[in-house]
């Protein structure tokens, strides 16, 4: 395309199932009413109703008068991946520093592990109901969404009929979010096993496991 043509760029055929979050267009929609006078009550985003720690906000600013403010580590600090391998033996984890990446946010992890593990065609199991973007990050890596229903009835764990009868030989990974959202609801072990038993092989020795410390460490076993 010629410099000052007026032709228009269309997205590529891979972004037209990757729709823009209806819960940002909730947000929108409800901060321009917000903007009118309206009086709203937020239930559009799950997040916690307290302010950014002090400890975090005095770490910043000391990287920020120190100067760490320059390119670093792709995969993240040496000494914050460190950090991070140490955190996981809390849950029965064990990832050294240099199998840990650190992304701006869980949602940015996970689209990373599936443009990295996806391939076109490739089917994948993610929860339903669930959050968007597990259906639409599959679209965009070229890959096929495979719903698996949460059911109330049993609680939102996992059935393991159901699961296997969804795998075929194109299925390469099932994604699983404990706690769900938006379900909220936490898998037991019977469920975990389910997911052991059917998920495809061979199987990586570490599967790529994204983390969002805010859900995982507000959650609550005695509710």
């Amino acid at each position: 395309m010629s410099i000052g043509s007026t032709r228009a760029i269309c997205q590529s055929e891979r972004m037209k199932n990757a729709p823009l979050s209806s819960i940002r267009n909730i947000i929108a929609y409800s901060d321009k009413l917000e903007q009118e006078g309206r009086s709203i009550i937020h239930l559009e985003l799950g997040e916690p109703d307290f302010g950014t720690p002090a400890h975090i906000i005095d770490a910043c600013k000391k990287a920020l008068d120190n100067q760490e403010v320059h390119y670093g580590p792709i995969a993240g600090t040496v000494e914050l991946r460190k950090a991070l391998s140490r955190h996981c033996t809390r849950y029965g984890l064990e990832y050294a520093p240099e199998e840990i990446l650190v992304s701006t946010g869980v949602v940015h992890g996970v689209f990373l592990s599936m443009l990295a593990y996806l391939d076109p065609g490739d089917e994948i199991l993610v929860p339903d109901p669930g959050y968007l973007i597990y259906f639409a990050d599959p679209h965009i890596a070229q890959a096929k969404p495979v719903s698996y229903p949460l059911r109330e009835e049993n609680g939102f764990q996992l059935d393991a009929e159901t699961l296997e009868a969804l795998i075929t030989p194109r299925t390469k990974a099932i994604l699983i979010c404990s706690p769900a959202n938006p379900c909220g609801s936490v898998l037991d072990q019977a469920s975990l096993d389910t997911v052991d038993h059917a998920r495809p092989r061979p199987r990586p020795a570490h599967p790529p496991q994204p983390a969002g410390a805010f859900r995982r460490n507000l959650c609550r076993h005695d509710l």
